[in-house]
């Protein structure tokens, strides 16, 4: 191309000086040139008038214009050098020809010594050798033949993975790269023959290495099983509650996680050789500096599909069948406190309830076990010790207190049946005897009126005819007692309204709607001819009731 750009520009020159003799001041009117002087040609023309202007050595003229009385002459894009080098553009030429700009030929083309002549600056063809095909053109581009690229055609190293495109051949093995050779390990052996890689192992394996959760060597005569009993020892972080030694799980509808079964007893004896096995044992771990791990975790499963009724229980037990007393559902035993309170026996806390007409789950739900061919129903509960309730108690039934009858304690119980009202009243009573002005102070607890308000008297006069009154109600806990004789034994009674701050948060209400999903439910159906389905229990509770239902069969 740097070729062809010298011919054209050597086309575009006009550098030689015209041979011919030019007239180089114009004469004035009437007069005639006395001598003629040899000018430099010029491109374009001008009128006859006196030349002025100037130029630079090696730069060649030319007319930049005129006016009314002179021609002006200046210097061109056109610079000579003494060593005959000429520059179009520049002034200092380095070459025969330097041109500063792009050059065109606009007819002929340029002709090169050989005689050819290029009218384009494309190629007609390019010739190669068997290892590309096409001849450069659009309609026949170059490319690498088909086995074209062989060793010759490639540097030691000029190939690397980073030059290789993905999917296209395996530019490593394991992170190995260029000649990789491959060796046996113990009884495997590499052979290589016309040109095939064999990888074989040359003896069987005769046994393999276990501790004593497996058994067998892994032979066809013992295979591999696990070891009976199993005992799994690790250290795996309880990350997020799901980790753990062992984990069962099963993905078939509604499959069982595990499974763990007690042995049958043989033998005798109420708690020896003839007892039943322990299905499954599980013991929480030592805390370091907090609590205990748990010796069971249970969680029931989420079921929030809008098919569900309710998730399901955190743990199911079942007492099992005996031939003469049934086994318990659950036995729990609070740890002991070494320097501290013992453990709970069982701690339950209820669910929460979300959305209008719903209500949070009940901590624990106990119902006694049904008496059948001619037996009582058990106790839904039964406390041997104080009872603590912090919040309200709501009975169906009466309220009351049992003891052994004190004239048969060996053959009846004594009940007596609390008091009831629509009110929450505190009871108070005494006697007293008025003095010799028949007055009587009555002293009551110093919190009294911290609890109590709306204050109710009863007076009974005892063993004589008199009058009495409360002349004085309460007032600094105490209040004032007469009569109409001296020395008269009163017996008094004063009822209250309970108003301490416990109550005034929680205030006691006689009545209370039923909500929308007890409606139509009874707390006693039996007394209302409904069936017990008809329950609030149920309404609560059907799911749980209809499981436990089921397994009594009937």
């Amino acid at each position: 191309m740097a070729r062809i750009g010298l011919i054209v520009a050597i086309l575009f020159a006009a550098l030689a000086l015209n041979p011919d003799y030019a007239v180089g001041q114009s004469p004035a009117a009437g007069q005639t040139r006395t001598r003629k002087e040899r000018v430099p040609f010029f491109f374009g023309t001008a009128p006859n008038l006196p030349v002025i202007g100037g130029g630079t050595v090696g730069q060649l003229t030319v007319w930049t214009g005129f006016n009314s009385s002179n021609s002006v002459i200046g210097d061109s894009i056109i610079t000579q050098t003494k060593s005959g080098q000429i520059g179009i553009g520049t002034t200092t030429p380095t070459s025969t020809l330097t041109v500063q700009g792009v050059i065109e030929t606009t007819l002929g083309g340029v002709k090169f010594p050989d005689g050819s002549v290029q009218t384009t600056a494309g190629l007609n063809s390019i010739f190669h050798d068997g290892t590309l095909t096409g001849n450069g053109s659009s309609g026949s581009p170059l490319g690498i033949s088909s086995g074209g690229v062989g060793t010759p055609q490639l540097a030691n190293g000029a190939v690397t993975s980073a030059k290789l495109a993905p999917l296209t051949a395996v530019r490593s093995l394991n992170g190995l790269f260029d000649n990789i050779t491959l060796s046996g390990g113990s009884n495997i052996t590499v052979n290589t023959l016309n040109n095939i890689l064999t990888i074989s192992a040359a003896n069987s394996l005769t046994g393999v290495a276990h501790d004593t959760t497996l058994t067998g060597d892994g032979s066809t005569g013992t295979p591999l099983g696990v070891g009976v009993p199993l005992n799994l020892v690790g250290a795996v972080d309880r990350g997020n509650g799901n980790a753990a030694v062992i984990r069962g799980l099963n993905t078939a509808n509604a499959g069982t996680g595990m499974i763990g079964e007690g042995g049958i007893g043989v033998g005798s004896g109420d708690f020896g050789s003839g007892s039943g096995g322990i299905g499954v044992v599980g013991t929480g771990g030592m805390g370091a500096a907090s609590t205990g791990g748990a010796g069971v975790l249970a969680e029931g499963g989420s079921c929030i599909s809008s098919n569900c009724q309710s998730g399901g229980e955190g743990l199911q037990s079942f007492g099992g069948d005996g031939r003469s007393d049934g086994g318990s559902g659950v036995l729990a035993e609070g740890g002991r406190g070494n320097s501290g309170n013992g453990g709970r026996g069982v701690f339950a806390a209820g669910g929460t309830g979300s959305g209008p007409g719903t209500r949070g789950g009940t901590g624990l739900i106990a119902e006694g076990g049904s008496g059948v061919n001619g037996g009582t129903n058990g106790l839904a509960g039964e406390f041997s010790g104080d009872v603590s309730i912090n919040g309200n108690l709501s009975v169906t039934g009466t309220k009351n207190f049992r003891i052994d009858h004190p004239l048969d304690p060996e053959n009846k119980y004594l009940y007596h049946a609390a008091v009831e009202s629509s009110e929450v009243l505190n009871i108070y009573t005494g006697n007293v005897t008025t003095d010799g002005r028949g007055e009587a102070a009555v002293q009551l607890p110093e919190w009294f009126e911290a609890i109590n308000r709306d204050f109710r008297y009863q007076l009974t006069v005892i063993g004589s005819f008199a009058q009495a009154i409360v002349s004085e109600e309460i007032k600094g806990n105490r209040f004032i007692i007469r009569t109409s004789a001296p020395d008269t034994r009163v017996s008094w009674l004063v009822t209250a309204i309970r108003s301490d701050p416990g109550i005034l948060k929680h205030p006691f209400n006689a009545e209370e709607e039923k909500s929308s999903g007890e409606r139509g439910y009874y707390l006693s159906p039996d007394a209302y001819a409904q069936p017990e389905e008809r329950s609030i229990e149920w309404a609560r509770n059907s799911q749980v009731l209809l499981r436990i239902k089921d397994r009594r069969g009937h």
